[in-house]
């Protein structure tokens, strides 16, 4: 299994010296299971999740804040596009469901994010992560999660309104519309968290690039983030 290399640079930790990322690179890549189709609910909320990204951070003009693969099916050719975003972004958000952990695609866009090396720009960061879960659909509670995954902190939105962190645990994002105005309030709340989430992720870390040559040489089993 592969894990973060965490480098705590003393030169990278002071104001200013955040590296320039590289040209079109996304703030943050989002990570789905594919059911040979972009579904509408996965697209509407990348693009709500995008805008408000785009909103907290200052963003090049023409560069997209996400990254979502809107055309490749698991088992197809490893694209360019989708090689370049997981090599360059600086946040990874999976949207953790019981397809999604049984995905050996999904396994594969974890593992590239996950080898990469990070550095901290801030004291303390090296004890976070820019690796993080959404639940997106609840899991059973039989389920089989792997340690990898396991370890990682979950998002979990903060209130206001006071009752998002106990609807999101019951519903899981995709759920969260679905349950009324009340839910479609609830979603609102807990994607413009998550935006700001991703935000004080990479202002707190440098993740370094590395562009994957060739999807056949990630593991098809989640590996370790730190």
């Amino acid at each position: 299994m592969t894990r973060h290399r965490v480098v705590i640079d003393q030169e990278r930790r002071v104001a200013g010296a955040r590296p320039e990322p590289a040209p079109n690179a996304p703030v943050f890549f989002l990570s789905y299971s594919r059911a040979g189709r972009l579904a509408p609910r996965v697209q509407a909320f990348h693009q709500k999740l995008s805008e408000h990204i785009a909103e907290l951070m200052a963003v090049p003009a023409g560069c997209e804040p996400g990254f979502i693969d809107r055309e490749l099916v698991a088992g197809q050719v490893w694209a360019e596009e989708l090689a370049f975003a997981l090599g360059h972004c600086q946040v990874f958000v999976p949207l953790l469901s019981a397809p999604y952990l049984q995905s050996k695609w999904c396994a594969r866009e974890w593992n590239a994010f996950a080898r990469r090396t990070v550095r901290p720009l801030v004291d303390g960061a090296h004890r976070g992560t820019s690796v993080i879960p959404v639940v997106w659909n609840v899991l059973r509670h039989d389920a089989e999660v792997p340690d990898a995954v396991s370890r990682v902190q979950l998002f979990i939105p903060s209130g206001p309104p006071p009752d998002v962190a106990s609807a999101y645990r019951a519903e899981g994002m995709y759920g969260l519309p679905l349950i009324g105005d009340p839910g479609r309030g609830l979603f609102d709340a807990a994607v413009w968290r998550l935006a700001q989430q991703i935000v004080q992720a990479a202002h707190e870390r440098w993740i370094e690039p590395d562009v994957p040559a060739d999807l056949e040489s990630l593991s098809t089993e989640f590996g370790e983030a730190s």
